[in-house]
């Protein structure tokens, strides 16, 4: 969990590794960050899984999920594919360099 709050929220993640009290608004945000974070398993349905069982032929269909909720699970989703990309993009980046840099002697 403290690895989403450092990616999601890096100044309230630091004023927590101090010792430094949160607003309430800080608070309030890393409660329902938290309890979306505590759901997402069971949301997985909302629009961006769905499951083929093969026992009944049937496909599963996304639960009944509100608009504003699927805008907070998609810009969610977007962080963590976003994120994603730069620590890829970070890791060619060193893997091309270190690729072309001789080994110290």
């Amino acid at each position: 969990m403290l690895q989403h709050v450092a990616a999601a929220f890096p100044e309230i993640y630091v004023k927590l590794m101090f010792g430094i009290a949160g607003t309430p608004g800080e608070i309030g945000m890393l409660e329902e960050f938290a309890d979306l974070l505590n759901s997402a398993n069971a949301r997985k349905q909302a629009g961006f899984y769905t499951d083929f069982d093969p026992d009944s032929g049937l496909w599963s269909v996304p639960a009944a999920v509100s608009e504003p909720e699927f805008g907070k699970i998609h810009a969610l989703v977007g962080q963590f594919v976003a994120e994603t990309q730069r620590q890829t993009d970070d890791f060619i980046s060193f893997r091309a360099t270190a690729a072309g840099s001789s080994p110290a002697r």
